[in-house]
Parts: C-alpha cells; sequence; structure tokens
C-alpha cells in the first residue's frame, strides 16, 4: 500500500493523502492480517493514525464465514450481465493479462502449490459458463486444468510461437474456455537471470481489484511457502453468497421509485460525441490514444482531490470537455464501479475473488461558461446523488424479477463514452515481494476484436508507477483520431489546472454525502 509520502503524521486525514475506496479495502485488509478487526466504514469515520487506535479492536478473526455453498450454480450478476449482453462474436477471448518481473529464479514447484492454493481458495476462479436461451454460470469443485506452464525462449504454446510475454499471452488466452474451463492461467518466462511470471484471466471472473487480492495471493504465497510456513489465503464470504445476496436484494427494491429516478437522468437531452461519420462504432477500427500525468502533478491531483475522492477531480475534468463539445448544459457517462461497497448485504467481501464490478449512469449539468471549480462541485453533486443508487441500478437493470422493468431501463438513452478509474496498482507490490515489477500487457496485443462496440469511447485511467495514466480507446470508424487526441490532451490541461487550484480543504463536499459514504461501507467488512 503506498500513498507515496515519507512521512505521515497520527492526525494526517488518509482520503486528504490521496486514499480512495479502493485503497481503504486494501489497508482494513492488512490491518486484518495483524489482527485488528475494523470495517472500511470505520475507517471513513476515524480516516486518522490516532482515530483508528481508538477505534480498532483486537482480536480473533472469523476464518470462514457461514452462508452459502461456495460452490454449485448462481445467477449471472450485473457486470457479468453487462458483458454478456454486448453479443460479442468471441465472449472466451475477452482476458486481461499481467506480467510479474522477479527479482530473480523463481522454483516453479512452489508456484504450482500457490496457485493450486489460490484456485481453491477462490472459487470464483473455478466458474462454467454455459449458453442455452440465456447465459448461466456454475462454480465447480475442483480444477482439473493445468493452470502453470514453463516456457522458454523459442518454446512453443497454444501453437502460437512466443515472442516475449505478450506472444505467451496470446497463447495462454486461447487455452481459455468459457464452457470447459479454466478461465485463467500462467506461464513462467525462465530467463537467464531472472523470470517473468505471465499471468491471463477472463473478464468474467476477473475485475480489477480482483487481480489486486490474486497479485497478492501469489506474492505473499510463495514467501510464506518459501519460509516453510503455512500457507492459506485470507477466508471472505464466497463469491456465490454475493451473488444470491444481489438476487435477493433485487426482488426486494422500491421499483417504482427506482424508475423514475433512473428516467429522470436519461429522458432529458444531454451531450453527445460529434461523429465523423454515420454507425455504430466497430470493434475492429478500435484504436488508443495514451496519455499520462507526472508523479509530481499526480500527487497533487490526488491530494486536492482529499475526500471529495480522485474519480470526482478526474470525471469534472471530463465533464467539463465534454460539455464544450455540445450544445446540450447536460453531460452523462456510464462510470465502472468496483461495486464491493452495499448497504445492506451484510457480507464481508474486501478479500473475495470475481466480477463485482458494475455500470451505472452519471448525469452532470453544467451552464455554458461554467469554470473548473463549478464542474467540479457540479460533479461531486452528482456523484453524492447517483452513486449511493448505482449500486441498485446494476441489479434492477440484469437482476428484478420483472422482465417489464428490465426492458424499460434497457430501452432508455444511453450515454456513448464509459469512464473507469481502475485505482492504484503501485499498491499490488508487496513490500517483501519475490517480485520487482508489475506491468499489464495492452489489450491491443493479446485480443483480436470483431463485431459492434457498446461505446464509441473508453477512458481508462489509473495510477502506475506514481503517475497517473490514460488510455483513451475509441472507434475510428466514426471518431476521427485527431479529435480524440484533441479532448485527450484538454482533459489532462483540465486535470492540471485543478489540481493547482483546489485544496482538500476549499472542496464543498456535503456534510449528507460524507455520512451517506460511511453509513454504506460501515456493514462492508473486508476481513
Amino acid at each position: 500500500m503506498d500513498l507515496r509520502i515519507d512521512q505521515v503524521g497520527s492526525h494526517d486525514d488518509f482520503f486528504e493523502l490521496g486514499g480512495d475506496s479502493l485503497l481503504a479495502i486494501q489497508v482494513v485488509t492488512r490491518l486484518h492480517r495483524s489482527g485488528l478487526k475494523i470495517s472500511v466504514g470505520t475507517l471513513y469515520q476515524h480516516p486518522t493514525l490516532a482515530g483508528l487506535a481508538s477505534a480498532c479492536s483486537a482480536g480473533a478473526l472469523e476464518t470462514a464465514p457461514g452462508g452459502p455453498a461456495a460452490v454449485g450454480d448462481l445467477p449471472i450478476v450485473p457486470g457479468q450481465a453487462w458483458f454478456l449482453e454486448q453479443g460479442l462474436l468471441a465472449p472466451h477471448l475477452w482476458h486481461e493479462g499481467h506480467v510479474l518481473q522477479a527479482s530473480g529464479h523463481l522454483d516453479i514447484q512452489l508456484l504450482r502449490r500457490v496457485f493450486t492454493l489460490i484456485v481453491t481458495h477462490h472459487h470464483a476462479l473455478r466458474t462454467r459458463f454455459e449458453q442455452r436461451t440465456q447465459w448461466t454460470q456454475q462454480i465447480v469443485d475442483d480444477e482439473s486444468h493445468e493452470l502453470l506452464s514453463e516456457v522458454t525462449a523459442g518454446d512453443r504454446l497454444g501453437a502460437v510461437e512466443t515472442d516475449g510475454p505478450e506472444g505467451i499471452a496470446r497463447g495462454l488466452q486461447r487455452q481459455l474456455s468459457l464452457e470447459r474451463g479454466p478461465l485463467w492461467r500462467a506461464a513462467l518466462i525462465v530467463g537467464e537471470h531472472s523470470d517473468q511470471l505471465v499471468l491471463v484471466g477472463h473478464h468474467l471472473v476477473l475485475d480489477g481489484f480482483s487481480w489486486r487480492i490474486v497479485l497478492e495471493d501469489i506474492q505473499s504465497l510463495y514467501r510464506q511457502l518459501q519460509m516453510g510456513a503455512e500457507a492459506a489465503p485470507q477466508q471472505t464470504h464466497s463469491f456465490r453468497s454475493w451473488a444470491l445476496a444481489l438476487e435477493a436484494r433485487a426482488a426486494r427494491l422500491d421499483t417504482a421509485e427506482e424508475l423514475a429516478f433512473w428516467s429522470s437522468i436519461a429522458r432529458t437531452p444531454f451531450c453527445q460525441l460529434p461523429r465523423y461519420a454515420p454507425g455504430p462504432p466497430s470493434a475492429e477500427s478500435v484504436q488508443s490514444v495514451y496519455r499520462s500525468l507526472g508523479p509530481a502533478t499526480t500527487a497533487r491531483a490526488q491530494a486536492a482531490a482529499g475526500r471529495a475522492s480522485l474519480l470526482a477531480l478526474l470525471v469534472s475534468a471530463w465533464i467539463a470537455t465534454a460539455r464544450a463539445l455540445g450544445e446540450s448544459d447536460a453531460v452523462v457517462v456510464d462510470l465502472l464501479s468496483h461495486g464491493r461497497v452495499e448497504r445492506s448485504l451484510q457480507l464481508s467481501v474486501g478479500r473475495t475473488v470475481g466480477r463485482f464490478s458494475t455500470v451505472y449512469p452519471l448525469r452532470v449539468s453544467l451552464g455554458e461558461n461554467a469554470d473548473l471549480p463549478a464542474a467540479l462541485a457540479a460533479t461531486q453533486q452528482a456523484l453524492a446523488l447517483t452513486s449511493e443508487r448505482g449500486f441498485d441500478y446494476g441489479l434492477l437493470l440484469h437482476l428484478s424479477p420483472s422482465e417489464q422493468v428490465r426492458t424499460h431501463l434497457r430501452d432508455l438513452p444511453k450515454p456513448d463514452v464509459c469512464f473507469n478509474y481502475a485505482g492504484q496498482f503501485d499498491a499490488s507490490l508487496l513490500d517483501d515481494s519475490p517480485f520487482c515489477a508489475l506491468s499489464e500487457i495492452p489489450r491491443s496485443s493479446s485480443l483480436r476484436m470483431t463485431g459492434e462496440r457498446r461505446y464509441v469511447l473508453e477512458i481508462n485511467c489509473g495510477v502506475m508507477g506514481g503517475q497517473l495514466q490514460f488510455e483513451w480507446r475509441f472507434s475510428a470508424n466514426v471518431l476521427q483520431p485527431e479529435a480524440v487526441q484533441a479532448w485527450s490532451e484538454q482533459l489532462v490541461t483540465r486535470l492540471e489546472s485543478l489540481a493547482c487550484e483546489v485544496s482538500p480543504r476549499s472542496l464543498p463536499i456535503a456534510a449528507a454525502s460524507k455520512a451517506e459514504v460511511s453509513e454504506e461501507l460501515t456493514s462492508c467488512t473486508a476481513v
């Protein structure tokens, strides 16, 4: 966990130092390793070391939470349904890949034991999907497939000649199967002086936060086995328990009130991106534009965000950029949320692997001459109003027992932009890790996409190596690359200005919003 700050005082605020909700879950998880029982909500209520010291209670942790059996049939959850309903021509090819660079050589037998422990403990990695009249999923008792291969330069893996980590990832990708499994695989590249571990996992079972859990488990379990210690990942409620609880909650929601709220967001006009050609965005034409902020500017942005969250700064910079492109006062964007925060399920999922992330629309209205602080204030207000209900939006859209409700939400006008802030991947390398570097394999290098895309533009961002990094993925058959390039430059310029203009103490955060966030998080204890 790294806020990239040399000294932290006992009364320094975690969120004003750059912490966010994803890091908060990781902080609580590591406190539990030390025997300190604390909820994520407690960290929001007591965000200083002094406050936590008075709030923590030491004691034995529950190692096996109760609930339904971890294996068996389970409903398709909102994040999975959102993916499967896009009608992709080759859904089995959609995966994410990472490379862990080792400091030296690794013991492959220890690694095989690590992978056995992980796939045994994280049940969702043993999921099988089947498409009949609709998609279904089942978590099986055991994983029968080999998960880890050992390769050297010139070896062939999955009928693809390896050409470094990216070539190996392509070979691993072709060994994934939604119906038969496995849905994640790895290969150890044996080098002359040090090794690399290449990992690929399917989007349906590993979201961004789940990847952090798996990456941390690989490191910590390897070190424990290396020292001859008994090794086991931390136990939290199973993904199947979570899925069944979501299904039950969807049946209890006040649909009339929720439908009225989400209809008001989508039914009135909002800005659309200017396209130079008609037609749907194609996957074949996808291109990417990359941007990044330097370490100093990233640190300023994190400090400026404080309790408003870096997400609010990032989204407000995009809202201001998009507002300048359209004639409407309103901008609507789909937000990808990590989805692990829920106030009434009473489940601990801070160390559970699966597809928790979900999507909901955010609407922000700005006047024609609104400045950046006004855009930030409007974005914060919209987030406070919408994020509490965003979780339930996905439940109604995908899990409501009423076909009429699901159809109503599906038929509402949709934004053409999706915004995803993935948090800080710097926190994924542990202090005593056998690995010295972590990198992500670009999707374009390991995935050949075809068909129609849901969004014209996807803005993906996160902190890696102390720098805020952006990827703008767009369909060049409808958007001009020069235009996207210009928009990305404008967003970065606005973000730099916001980082310099605002301070945590000056941000207009509604007290009710903070209280609501704390209340929702309190019941989501990560153990």
